[in-house]
């Protein structure tokens, strides 16, 4: 029964641990990366690979125009350790409580010989409106039928709309330090 109570503990503990409980890494906000001696083709390879381990999918990529925008990802739960795409104690809580996605938005430009990249993260939560107006009895025969023993919740697309937060800027910087640490490794394998 020690053992039992004491693994119980232990991964109380742990789950403390990894949910934000403890003091994580601070992102710095960067805007935007530049980088020498790198071709377009490189960068946008090297954007490419980073949003593909990110798990995002690229929605739109136009390379003479430097555009890069992915299809919104949802965000991760805390129990999918191995996605990356919460930043930060309260980016981790509010995808853990709500229904939240994420679109990155890349711009590749030419500035004084250097390559630029800029990162824009855009947040977006859903919202049911009109689901929590009716009277109770008008609840009860929307989401359950009485010849079944589980409910449903079937969503009308009408009432389903997506509210804007605003941009994640330290995802936005971790992207691009990705980005610049994919680039290095190019280059290390080019030497």
């Amino acid at each position: 029964m020690k053992t039992v109570r004491f693994l119980f503990i232990l991964m109380v503990i742990g789950f403390c641990l990894y949910t934000g409980c403890t003091e994580q890494q601070q992102y710095a906000k960067l805007k935007q990366i530049c980088v020498e001696h790198a071709g377009r083709e490189e960068v946008f390879k090297a954007a490419e690979d980073t949003l593909g381990r990110m798990n995002f999918d690229i929605a739109k990529q136009d390379e003479e125009t430097g555009y890069i925008k992915t299809r919104p990802l949802r965000a991760a739960q805390s129990f999918e350790f191995w996605r990356s795409d919460n930043v930060g104690k309260f980016n981790t809580a509010e995808a853990n409580l709500h229904t939240i996605r994420r679109t990155v938005e890349l711009t590749v430009m030419q500035k004084k010989g250097y390559i630029c990249i800029a990162c824009d993260v855009q947040v977006q939560r859903l919202s049911l409106s009109g689901y929590g107006k009716q009277r109770g009895s008008e609840t009860y025969e929307r989401f359950s039928d009485r010849r079944i023993l589980r409910s449903e919740l079937k969503l009308d697309a009408a009432k389903k709309q997506w509210i804007n937060l605003g941009s994640d800027k330290q995802l936005g910087a971790l992207i691009l330090r990705r980005i610049e640490e994919q680039l290095g490794k190019q280059k290390e394998k080019d030497l």
